[in-house]
């Protein structure tokens, strides 16, 4: 879930600003 992956603990777990806009994009393409 890409809040769960935003909050990690740890900073290297969470995705940068090109990662979290293409999973942000798939999320809108399976609705």
């Amino acid at each position: 879930m890409v809040i769960e992956q935003c909050w990690a603990q740890n900073p290297k777990d969470r995705p940068d600003a090109y990662h979290l806009i293409q999973m942000i994009e798939e999320c809108i393409e399976v609705e």
